[in-house]
């Protein structure tokens, strides 16, 4: 995973691969043979402040802020940049590189910004404080939908800044300011260990598995319902259908459709790490994953033929890629459409929005559906929820969406810590934006506004008001 992007959030449980998911704009342009174009030499990027520099097929990357221009370890080959990122040109000067249905841009430039050229590290805490800050000043895209006042931030925590800064203090400043900004796509990823260690310690938390709770709560909700339970790679998916003839999919992440042959007796944390280890190994993740996602559906769906109508469960789904929901979404759509538009944080604004298209499969599933989301549906369990306002068949039911729609965009500071921000905004087709207040579902059926105790307190009661709310909504 190091290898491939920074970071793929499932609540807590974070992986820190090494390289970003960025969008930026242009579904459509002129495409030239990458043959005719000479990769080598200095880009600068048109969004997230990025610059990269291919020297005899070795890449090099940048990460820019206000303040300093940071060295940052990423893919170094361009081999395999080529394969992951599959590049192509709309002239000798611009460059689109492409993930899934994200693109971004890169124009060429004569060389490496003037702050660019200094030491690879730099350990000066107030020099990493400031960077830190001028980051977010820079490319944080929700400051008004989180109502942060980044000036009063930095003269709140700047004064505990000084040559002398220990890691730990430093640590303990940047995550109080993350705290402060409560956004689940903000984050401290890579610290040292020494550090990390020392902070947890200091810090005692309530200690339980997050896992076991996710988990018995998925398992709660299917087997109350199905007259047989299907299970797909450890939970990702759970289907059946109920004694109602209703059809029943639980998805709980849009991360795991590569299932890697992981033995699904182990525990949490041994699973999680054979499949990390196995990812890192894997030479085209997405592709697998487009592949597994439609033999999986065809499957389900073929199950579901006879059925009344289809409940998709998505109250435990707690994101991953958005290239899975957009696919796993165009299973229940008829007809290709646009459901929703990005734009991603430059240095003065942000890029010009661009419409995300659904495609349409053969054997869409297009009855009567229910929606199930909770405070506990984030990031590309919300990216589903916001493609689906676009399928008239479907209608939500259970509470608002944890509202965290931007993917995980990482950044350094020169001391070579590295953090994740959202610097992306979705909108609907209406152009409404739901980060932080979440999507509303149409029937409200519960009010638990965080993840943990909704999962508790679905585990401990008797019914489940929702489902039984989505079973007499689609028997009508």
């Amino acid at each position: 995973m190091k290898s491939k992007e920074r970071c793929i959030s499932r609540g807590e449980r974070c992986f820190a691969p090494a390289l970003t998911i960025l969008l930026v704009i242009l579904l459509s342009f002129s495409v030239l043979s990458q043959k005719d174009q000479p990769f080598e030499g200095i880009w600068k990027s048109e969004a997230y402040g990025r610059v990269i520099k291919i020297k005899k097929n070795r890449v090099t990357t940048y990460e820019l802020t206000g303040v300093i221009c940071t060295p940052y370890k990423e893919v170094g080959s361009m081999k395999y940049y080529k394969r992951f990122y599959r590049p192509v040109f709309q002239g000798p000067d611009t460059m689109v590189l492409n993930f899934g249905r994200s693109k971004y841009k890169y124009f060429r430039i004569k060389g490496l910004p003037q702050k660019c050229n200094g030491e690879p590290y730099n350990m000066s805490p107030i020099l990493n404080f400031d960077s830190f800050i001028s980051s977010f000043k820079t490319y944080y895209s929700f400051t008004k939908e989180r109502d942060i006042n980044w000036d009063e931030l930095e003269i709140k925590y700047r004064p505990r800044i000084n040559k002398e800064t220990t890691d730990l203090e430093l640590l303990e400043v940047f995550e109080s300011i993350i705290k402060e900004i409560d956004d689940k796509h903000t984050k401290m990823v890579w610290v040292p260990k020494k550090a990390r260690n020392e902070y947890n310690t200091l810090h005692k938390r309530e200690q339980f598995n997050y896992d076991s709770i996710w988990v018995e709560a998925q398992n709660s909700a299917a087997r109350r319902y199905l007259k047989k339970v299907n299970n797909f790679n450890y939970n990702t998916a759970i289907w059946g259908i109920t004694n109602d003839n209703l059809g029943y999919l639980q998805i709980n992440d849009m991360v795991c459709f590569n299932r890697f042959n992981v033995s699904q007796t182990l525990t949490d944390s041994n699973n999680w790490k054979q499949f990390e280890k196995k990812w890192n190994h894997s030479s085209d993740y997405e592709n697998d994953n487009v592949k597994v996602v439609r033999k999986l559906m065809n499957i389900i769906l073929k199950e579901f033929e006879n059925t009344d109508g289809l409940i998709l469960d998505f109250r435990f789904n707690e994101g991953g890629y958005a290239f899975n929901a957009v696919g796993l979404l165009s299973f229940f759509n008829d007809s290709v459409k646009n459901i929703f538009t990005e734009k991603a944080k430059t240095e003065v604004g942000y890029t010009e929005p661009y419409s995300i298209k659904l495609q349409s499969q053969p054997n869409s599933y297009t009855k009567k559906t229910v929606l199930l989301t909770s405070r506990g549906t984030l990031s590309g369990g919300e990216i589903f929820t916001l493609g689906s306002l676009s399928l008239p068949q479907i209608t939500r039911i259970g509470n608002n969406t944890s509202g965290h729609f931007s993917s995980f965009c990482g950044k350094a500071i020169p001391n070579g810590w590295t953090y994740y921000m959202s610097m992306e905004v979705c909108k609907d087709m209406n152009g409404n934006n739901y980060e932080e207040i979440g999507i509303t579902p149409h029937i409200k059926t519960n009010s638990i506004t965080s993840a943990i105790p909704f999962y508790k307190d679905l585990i401990k009661k008797e019914k489940d008001v929702t489902m039984e709310k989505a079973i007499e909504f689609l028997k009508q």
